[in-house]
């Protein structure tokens, strides 16, 4: 019996064909398990929750320019959404000329805005949760 919440469907660790063919489902209400002794899980989706998420990481630094007083810095950026799935990019950073007076914190506080604003632009890619093919 549908209770009207939406419920996503996580295939567990070494899950048989059925349960990795259900992992990511998303479904309204009443979802089982498949099987006796399924591992997996049902977890409620909350439209309203936190998501989409974000996480990104340095992967790299490239000096250019006279004796390397410039550099790039790379990072990769996963956006997770509401329905589970992911989007990611590569995100470049010219930092230009060595720091000129910004202090490292400022530089970071710098980072992570640009993380942010490519986060962002990247989530708008993702699922509505309201328009979640559910049912």
């Amino acid at each position: 019996m549908a209770d009207g919440k939406l419920y996503q469907f996580q295939a567990g660790g070494e899950a048989c064909g059925t349960c990795s063919g259900m992992d990511g489902q998303i479904s309204e209400g009443g979802m089982g398990l498949p099987h006796d002794g399924c591992k997996c899980q049902i977890v409620p989706v909350d439209p309203e929750d936190d998501c989409p998420t974000y996480d990104y990481q340095h992967v790299g630094t490239e000096r250019y320019g006279p004796r390397g007083a410039s550099a790039r810095m790379y990072f990769e950026i996963t956006v997770t959404c509401c329905d589970g799935s992911e989007i990611g990019e590569t995100l470049e950073v010219d930092m230009g000329e060595t720091p000129g007076g910004r202090s490292l914190d400022e530089m970071i506080e710098e980072w992570d805005a640009d993380a942010e604003a490519a986060a962002s632009e990247l989530a708008e890619g993702c699922p509505d949760p309201a328009e979640f093919n559910c049912c």
